[in-house]
Protein backbone atom coordinates (compact mmCIF):
# COMPACT_ATOMS: atom_id res chain seq x y z
CA UNK A 1 0.00 0.00 0.00
CA UNK A 2 2.79 2.86 0.85
CA UNK A 3 2.12 6.09 1.52
CA UNK A 4 -1.63 7.30 0.77
CA UNK A 5 -2.08 10.83 0.90
CA UNK A 6 -5.36 12.29 1.30
CA UNK A 7 -6.13 15.99 0.62
CA UNK A 8 -9.29 18.11 1.42
CA UNK A 9 -9.12 21.57 -0.11
CA UNK A 10 -11.37 24.07 1.34
CA UNK A 11 -12.31 22.89 4.30
CA UNK A 12 -14.16 19.75 5.68
CA UNK A 13 -17.17 18.89 7.45
CA UNK A 14 -19.23 15.63 8.52
CA UNK A 15 -16.35 13.16 7.21
CA UNK A 16 -15.28 10.05 8.37
CA UNK A 17 -11.61 8.12 7.08
CA UNK A 18 -11.92 4.34 8.20
CA UNK A 19 -8.43 2.88 7.91
CA UNK A 20 -7.06 -0.99 7.84
CA UNK A 21 -6.42 -2.07 11.39
CA UNK A 22 -2.14 -1.51 11.53
CA UNK A 23 -2.56 1.36 9.13
CA UNK A 24 -0.64 4.53 10.60
CA UNK A 25 -2.10 7.72 9.88
CA UNK A 26 -1.13 11.44 10.18
CA UNK A 27 -3.93 14.18 10.15
CA UNK A 28 -2.83 18.12 9.50
CA UNK A 29 -5.81 20.62 9.44
CA UNK A 30 -4.66 24.29 8.59
CA UNK A 31 -7.64 27.00 10.01
CA UNK A 32 -8.81 24.99 13.08
CA UNK A 33 -11.08 22.42 13.80
CA UNK A 34 -14.01 21.71 16.27
CA UNK A 35 -15.49 17.91 17.31
CA UNK A 36 -12.48 16.20 15.89
CA UNK A 37 -11.85 12.36 17.04
CA UNK A 38 -8.87 10.93 15.95
CA UNK A 39 -8.79 6.74 17.05
CA UNK A 40 -9.18 7.05 20.58
CA UNK A 41 -8.49 11.10 21.23
CA UNK A 42 -11.59 13.53 20.57
CA UNK A 43 -10.86 17.33 20.47
CA UNK A 44 -13.89 19.99 21.38
CA UNK A 45 -12.20 22.68 19.66
CA UNK A 46 -8.44 23.87 18.19
CA UNK A 47 -7.14 26.71 16.66
CA UNK A 48 -3.84 27.24 14.74
CA UNK A 49 -2.64 23.81 12.75
CA UNK A 50 -3.47 20.75 14.57
CA UNK A 51 -0.86 17.86 13.70
CA UNK A 52 -2.15 14.53 14.83
CA UNK A 53 -0.02 10.83 14.21
CA UNK A 54 -0.19 7.80 15.70
CA UNK A 55 3.07 6.16 17.26
CA UNK A 56 3.67 4.37 14.79
CA UNK A 57 3.15 6.65 11.89
CA UNK A 58 7.08 7.95 11.26
CA UNK A 59 8.33 4.19 10.92
CA UNK A 60 5.18 2.61 9.57
CA UNK A 61 5.54 1.42 5.90
CA UNK A 62 1.80 1.37 5.22
CA UNK A 63 -0.12 5.17 6.18
CA UNK A 64 -2.15 7.74 5.82
CA UNK A 65 -1.18 11.08 5.31
CA UNK A 66 -4.43 13.43 5.55
CA UNK A 67 -4.32 16.80 4.90
CA UNK A 68 -7.20 19.34 5.20
CA UNK A 69 -7.09 23.32 4.74
CA UNK A 70 -9.98 25.42 5.51
CA UNK A 71 -10.53 24.07 8.81
CA UNK A 72 -12.58 20.85 9.33
CA UNK A 73 -15.86 20.14 11.75
CA UNK A 74 -16.91 17.01 12.72
CA UNK A 75 -13.74 14.94 11.00
CA UNK A 76 -13.26 11.48 12.79
CA UNK A 77 -10.13 9.53 11.80
CA UNK A 78 -10.16 5.68 13.38
CA UNK A 79 -9.38 2.14 12.08
CA UNK A 80 -12.12 -0.22 10.85
CA UNK A 81 -12.84 -3.68 12.38
CA UNK A 82 -11.12 -6.35 11.22
CA UNK A 83 -13.93 -7.83 8.65
CA UNK A 84 -14.87 -4.35 7.58
CA UNK A 85 -13.97 -2.42 4.61
CA UNK A 86 -11.65 1.32 5.06
CA UNK A 87 -13.87 3.63 4.04
CA UNK A 88 -13.97 7.73 3.12
CA UNK A 89 -17.13 8.73 3.50
CA UNK A 90 -19.56 6.45 2.01
CA UNK A 91 -17.23 5.60 -0.70
CA UNK A 92 -13.96 2.60 -0.74
CA UNK A 93 -10.72 3.80 -0.18
CA UNK A 94 -8.40 3.47 -2.73
CA UNK A 95 -5.45 2.24 -1.26
CA UNK A 96 -2.71 3.48 -4.06
CA UNK A 97 -0.95 6.73 -3.95
CA UNK A 98 -2.85 9.55 -5.26
CA UNK A 99 -1.34 11.58 -7.93
CA UNK A 100 -2.35 15.39 -7.58
CA UNK A 101 -2.84 17.54 -10.12
CA UNK A 102 -3.30 21.27 -10.92
CA UNK A 103 -6.87 21.36 -11.90
CA UNK A 104 -10.27 19.83 -10.48
CA UNK A 105 -10.88 18.80 -13.94
CA UNK A 106 -10.12 15.46 -14.55
CA UNK A 107 -8.40 14.62 -18.23
CA UNK A 108 -9.62 12.82 -20.66
CA UNK A 109 -7.08 10.91 -23.23
CA UNK A 110 -5.60 13.33 -25.45
CA UNK A 111 -7.28 17.15 -23.99
CA UNK A 112 -5.20 19.55 -23.37
CA UNK A 113 -6.75 21.02 -19.97
CA UNK A 114 -4.43 24.51 -20.76
CA UNK A 115 -7.10 25.42 -24.22
CA UNK A 116 -10.24 25.88 -22.36
CA UNK A 117 -12.76 27.23 -23.76
CA UNK A 118 -11.86 25.84 -27.49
Amino acid sequence: MGTVAVVIIGGASNVAIRRPEGVAARLRISGGTTNLKFDHRSIGAAGGEPDLRDREYDGATDRYDVAVTGGANNLSIDKTASDERPRIGNFGVKTEPIRQTGSSRSKAEGEDLDREGE
